[in-house]
């Protein structure tokens, strides 16, 4: 191989690389154009259901206290819906509005502890529309309780049942779930 014949692969080498690097570079080009030219929706921007803390409105309308009760009002909560926590140390039984008649409304919730039948924690929302109150428990001690007050706004709150104060309180907003329209 002469000089003239070295000199001459190392030129179209260099070509090759140039055209590839040119290639490389305006696909990273048009990458880099193509996210640009699309606002990046911020987490808050993109989240459909909104959380805030609970408004004066929705703690005046939920009251949580521990209550002594007797053995006639034992014998009625006895015929309510409820559920045993996941382990049956604590049963929930809820007390729902008579939604037949005009509101306002209220549901109660009776929180037991099977150690301890002369008393509860009560629950009471007060004013809450048709779609009443759902709870769940999350564990032995914990209790997830949803209030709706209207078609787009609840209370969530999540209930040290051993202490009856609530360990989350937060009212969410469903506006932009229920009348955002598609893109």
């Amino acid at each position: 191989m002469t000089l003239e014949e070295d000199i001459s692969g190392m030129v179209k080498r260099a070509d090759t690389h140039r055209v590839w690097r040119f290639i490389v570079g305006m696909v990273i080009a048009s990458l880099l154009y193509s996210c640009g030219s699309r606002p990046v929706p911020t987490p808050a921007a993109t989240r459909l259901v909104a959380y805030s803390s609970p408004s004066t409105w929705s703690l005046q309308h939920l009251t949580i206290q521990r209550v002594s009760i007797d053995d006639s009002a034992t014998a009625r909560m006895a015929g309510l819906p409820g559920t045993n926590s996941p382990w049956g140390s604590c049963r929930v039984v809820g007390e729902g509005a008579d939604t037949m008649r005009d509101g306002p409304w209220t549901t109660r919730l009776y929180i037991f502890d099977s150690t301890d039948r002369q008393h509860c924690v009560v629950i009471e929302a007060r004013d809450h529309n048709n779609g009443g109150v759902y709870y769940q428990w999350l564990n032995e001690r914990a209790l997830f309780v949803r209030c709706w007050w209207g078609r787009i706004v609840s209370t969530d709150l999540v209930l040290d049942t051993e202490t009856a104060h609530p360990i989350y309180i937060e009212d969410a907003n469903y506006f932009r779930l229920v009348y955002d329209s598609p893109e």
